[in-house]
């Protein structure tokens, strides 16, 4: 009797233990975050205020607005959400003409917090009056350019594929960027001027511009060994087309490849093919944005 209980108690003492180790690797084990977000900044979307992070998708996010009464700031929201904005709309006691500052901390789904950011102090006095003029935007040679706004100091774009999503954003002072490491595809910009003083916000991002990146395709090298080809590709293609003497005589799945480099079998057509007597070229046909190739000789 005396044994059973000793097991007994025992038993509940190891539970309780278990209990104990679980719980608080759970939040302080499993929460513990080290990461910390940018310093949140605010925009206008849609006539309506929000503050901004960067994003990070293992993370939710917690908004700290404070409000300076008399001589300090005091806490008066504690915001968290899983997107990397707020609606400052959500702040009831949001007056314009007070002092804010602003803070954002990462969080993990058990809510455990990390540390918060720096702060963002603001208080609106002016907008920007300029914006850019959508129909002057231009893509050309992998860049994308708008007209200079008068007195703008900085441009903040936010670029939108066809899905829906944002891949990027960024603030520049110049009026074009770059779209060289961008995937072929349609996308939408969204751009607005401002100038380097958080008193004053930018303008409106507006209704925005689409425009298209196509590629042409290369074909670099190709090798033949007895009908299995190597190909060589400066974009991602689907499919390959193999002609003789001008006459298409065969189609080739090109299937997944991340180097943009191909192995086809075409020996079913090569292997006892005399190339001495026969043309025989390759291209990579149309695939969406990327455009066919030019023919390449197979020797």
């Amino acid at each position: 009797m005396k044994t059973r209980k000793i097991v007994a108690v025992s038993f509940c003492v190891l539970a309780f233990v278990a209990v104990v180790v679980g719980l608080v690797t759970y939040f302080f084990g499993f929460g513990s975050i080290k990461d910390v977000p940018n310093v949140p900044h605010v925009e206008q979307v849609g006539g309506e205020y929000h503050l901004v992070t960067n994003y990070n998708p293992n993370y939710y996010y917690n908004f700290k607005v404070e409000k300076f009464v008399g001589d300090q700031y005091l806490a008066i929201l504690n915001f968290s959400t899983k997107e990397n904005n707020m609606n400052l709309g959500d702040v009831e006691e949001f007056d314009l003409d007070d002092d804010y500052r602003f803070s954002v901390c990462f969080t993990a789904e058990n809510g455990a917090r990390g540390k918060y950011s720096g702060t963002y102090t603001w208080k609106i006095s002016d907008q920007f009056e300029g914006s850019v003029e959508y129909d002057k935007v231009k893509f050309e040679d992998e860049t994308l350019t708008w007209n200079a706004v008068d007195g703008a100091e900085v441009y903040t774009y936010v670029l939108i594929d066809a899905t829906g999503r944002e891949i990027l954003r960024d603030s520049i002072s110049e009026n074009h960027f770059s779209c060289s490491s961008l995937d072929a595809g349609q996308y939408k910009v969204y751009i607005n001027a401002g100038v380097n003083n958080v008193q004053v916000l930018p303008s409106e991002f507006g209704e925005g511009a689409e425009f298209v990146i196509e590629r042409q395709n290369e074909i670099s090298n190709v090798t033949n060994e007895g009908g299995f080809l190597f190909v060589q590709c400066t974009q991602k293609v689907k499919e390959f087309q193999i002609f003789v003497n001008d006459e298409l005589k065969l189609t080739i799945q090109a299937g997944e490849s991340d180097t943009a480099n191909y192995f086809l079998d075409a020996s079913a057509l090569l292997k006892d093919m005399d190339f001495s007597e026969n043309k025989v070229e390759i291209c990579s046909s149309d695939n969406g944005f990327i455009k066919a190739s030019t023919k390449v000789q197979i020797n």
